[in-house]
């Protein structure tokens, strides 16, 4: 990444992450609530049964403590940045992942670190929170940071963009539409469909997809937004990924400019920090 070091939105780079309304059921919420309460937090985790309990696995002892696997979760670098019309929190959510490798006849367990990203900021009374990662760590962290939000009160709501709301983001975004995928069409027998070009928004198969599937994901170029062309793309999950360099400033202006009042709109939202069963971590090796 390319930026001021101490300063996380002028650091240029490629994006991808999911935008959650972050809500409190006590009312009020602000991002020095947020740094003071996230920052410096521990979450511990149980491990997977299958490497706890398998006697075969060599267990490094780096690993372990008390003679047990130790598996963390930690929040650090949290820290408001910005200012005037961008105002956010800024903090990085580090996991171990388990996994196992074999050398020399033996199975021997490891842990890796992923590091995820977060951004908080406010547009008007609603808060969000950006997790800037690929859908399958954002939905692992989420499971692991679902107590600690509980526990303060707070809730991640995933929102789900309709059709007509990827619609309108192109319609205001797109100089040319690059890959778009269709789904919910009429026959059972179909569930996608994709168009790959250039500029193919005025053909006629286009519009006719248009008519039969609902819109899912629509990747772009644009100008609307930093310098020259950017191609990004918007999904039905307010996934927003940036396939060009940009800064992260630059990133969450979009999604404040173009996303939140697509959001804004909709009623219905999903709560990921709903009580449920306890926090697992999954194995590194099956995620996608």
């Amino acid at each position: 990444m390319v930026g001021t070091p101490d300063n996380p939105l002028t650091q240029s780079s490629t994006y991808s992450g999911k935008v959650y309304r972050l809500s409190s059921t006590q009312g009020s919420l602000s991002l020095e609530f947020l740094r003071d309460q996230l920052d410096g937090t521990t979450i511990h985790l149980d491990p997977p049964s299958e490497y706890e309990e398998d006697d075969d696995l060599i267990k490094p002892d780096v690993f372990k403590k008390d003679g047990k696997i130790k598996i963390i979760t930690t929040i650090e670098d949290v820290e408001i940045v910005g200012d005037g019309s961008l105002r956010a929190l800024s903090g990085n959510i580090v996991l171990d992942e388990t996994g196992s490798v074999v050398f020399r006849d033996d199975r021997v367990l490891i842990l890796d670190t992923e590091s995820v990203r977060f951004l908080s900021f406010s547009d008007g009374d609603d808060y969000y929170m950006v997790l800037i990662a690929g859908r399958n760590l954002v939905e692992n962290v989420l499971e692991i940071i679902r107590e600690k939000l509980g526990n303060l009160d707070l809730s991640l709501l995933e929102v789900n963009l309709s059709s007509d709301d990827i619609e309108h983001i192109a319609d205001q975004l797109a100089e040319e539409l690059l890959n778009t995928t269709f789904q919910d069409f009429p026959q059972s027998s179909i569930n996608k469909k994709y168009i790959s070009g250039r500029g193919y928004q005025s053909e006629p198969e286009y519009q006719e997809e248009k008519k039969r599937g609902s819109v899912r994901t629509h990747m772009m170029a644009t100008q609307e937004i930093g310098e020259g062309e950017k191609v990004i793309s918007i999904s039905e999950d307010a996934l927003v990924r940036s396939y060009s360099n940009m800064e992260l400033e630059t990133y969450l202006t979009l999604i404040q400019e173009y996303l939140l009042p697509q959001i804004s709109k909709q009623s219905t939202v999903t709560d990921f920090t709903a009580p449920g069963d306890q926090s697992t971590v999954n194995d590194f090796a099956d995620q996608n």
